[in-house]
């Protein structure tokens, strides 16, 4: 993939159809095998307590792991899904391969979501199951999430929390698929009940334009402040336009943004969640996507969520 420009098609495939994770890999394309190979110096000396990883069709590099290292296939490593699915319900919804292969993740839509009550009308808003992988990492994380329809905004679980993600080990045995699905089931049903309720107090709470700016600060950050300079022996006013443009990018999405309408603390989040989904890497989708569901964009989300419900 180049770095200048990947487009959403490369990164995000419809899984919709999927009935197992093979099927799921094969829709996706996913379906290449994982490889290993011997590594050594660059002047030709083995280093056997190490081998790698890479893509049979392409020949990338995907990690570097330990000798004794057991490497399961793409359909292998989320196969536990399948358990899921003929256990609880839900299907197969999007997958995502993310630097160049290195890292996937599939979402399980379950339980038909939920409507937020709003003065403008119900707000649908779909339970998720994520399952991420990154080649070398010995396990499948699983972690709960919700996607607003009106946007597609995507808000998940802290992964950090255990209380709120589960690592799947890497393992054929039946008998621990389903223990573990039976975890991640009871983990789902209290992230989704209490994600319902702070959501719809959010679309509760009204906020006036002190409100806004007080979250803005929080979340985004000042557009000017005063910094101490070596040059003038004393604090001068700094401007930060970089800031300033995404404090204007999210209060225009809270004030018209996709089903937002300016007036709650749910659509001052979803203004955030739609600007990191929607407005970041615009060029790279594969930069976008990890870091909205991964990496900092996923951490402003939930600052901003955070944010918003002490307001």
């Amino acid at each position: 993939m180049s770095d200048l420009q990947v487009t959403t098609e490369q990164v995000k495939k419809s899984i919709k159809n999927a009935q197992s994770a093979e099927e799921a890999m094969q829709i996706a394309g996913l379906d290449w095998s994982v490889e290993q190979a011997p590594l050594m110096t660059a002047n030709g000396l083995d280093v056997p307590s190490h081998k790698a990883l890479y893509r049979s069709d392409t020949n990338k590099i995907l990690s570097v792991v330990g000798s004794g290292f057991e490497t399961l296939q793409n359909h292998e490593a989320f196969a536990f899904v399948d358990t899921f699915r003929e256990r609880f319900g839900g299907s197969y919804e999007n997958s995502f391969c993310l630097s160049g292969g290195a890292r996937i993740m599939i979402q399980l839509k379950i339980n038909g979501g939920f409507d937020i009550r709003t003065k403008h009308g119900d707000d649908h808003v779909d339970n998720y199951l994520n399952f991420f992988e990154a080649r070398g990492g010995g396990s499948v994380l699983a972690f709960s999430g919700n996607i607003r329809a009106f946007c597609s905004n995507q808000f998940r679980s802290m992964r950090r929390s255990k209380n709120e993600s589960f690592a799947i080990r890497h393992t054929k045995n039946m008998k621990n698929r389903v223990e573990e699905a039976f975890q991640i089931f009871a983990m789902g049903q209290e992230w989704f009940t209490k994600f319902q309720e702070k959501a719809q107090h959010l679309a509760q709470k009204m906020v006036d334009r002190k409100m806004v700016d007080s979250f803005l600060d929080e979340v985004v950050g000042l557009p000017v402040t005063e910094e101490w300079s070596e040059e003038h022996s004393k604090n001068i006013v700094v401007e930060h336009p970089r800031t300033a443009a995404q404090r204007e990018r999210v209060t225009e999405l809270f004030e018209s943004g996709k089903g937002n309408y300016g007036e709650s603390a749910w659509e001052l989040f979803n203004s955030v969640t739609e600007s990191v989904d929607h407005y970041k890497h615009v060029n790279n989708a594969d930069k976008r996507f990890t870091s909205a569901l991964l990496g900092h964009g996923a951490d402003v989300k939930q600052k901003a969520f955070d944010t918003a419900l002490a307001l």
